[in-house]
């Protein structure tokens, strides 16, 4: 459907959301344009071409602790590997959900698991176990209709 027609059947849109705007509320995290300039960069050597955002809770559990949050990460863990981690795993679930020719439920959306050591209380001196998690990956529109990709959890949207 054109979007005229999607006006007469539905009648004028109330509100728009953007991606842009989620990035700027602090919903989502702009990896393909951080600010810091390796993180672009550590999302092309994963060999994602498209732009890439994560949501804010999975950058804060697997990536890195909010600053106000009171946590910190566990020994041994630096951003950079975390962030690396995350992203390796979409990249080979990506190739071989293509190399199998396995059809998917929903085409546009990949789910993948990764171990995360969870993040830890300030000052605390536990040694974390790996938890493995489930993280969802959506191909959708960017705000110009060029693809992108949206790192979540599976019960977010």
């Amino acid at each position: 459907m054109t979007p005229e027609e999607l006006q007469r059947f539905f009648g004028p849109m109330i509100h728009r959301y953007t991606r842009k705007q989620a990035i700027e509320d602090g919903i989502l995290v702009d990896l393909s344009a951080g600010t810091a300039e390796w993180i672009p960069g550590m999302v092309r050597e994963a060999g994602i071409r498209i732009p890439v955002a994560m949501t804010t809770t999975v950058f804060a559990d697997c990536v890195s602790p909010l600053e106000d949050s009171g946590l910190e990460l566990g020994p041994g863990q630096d951003i950079k590997g975390r962030l690396w981690d995350v992203l390796w795993m979409f990249a080979n679930a990506v190739r071989w959900r293509g190399s199998s020719g396995q059809q998917a439920d929903n085409e546009g959306e990949l789910m993948f698991r990764l171990r995360v050591v969870p993040n830890l209380p300030k000052g605390s001196d536990r040694q974390p176990r790996a938890k493995l998690v489930t993280l969802k990956a959506v191909i959708g529109g960017n705000d110009d209709g060029s693809p992108c990709i949206t790192i979540m959890y599976p019960h977010e949207d």
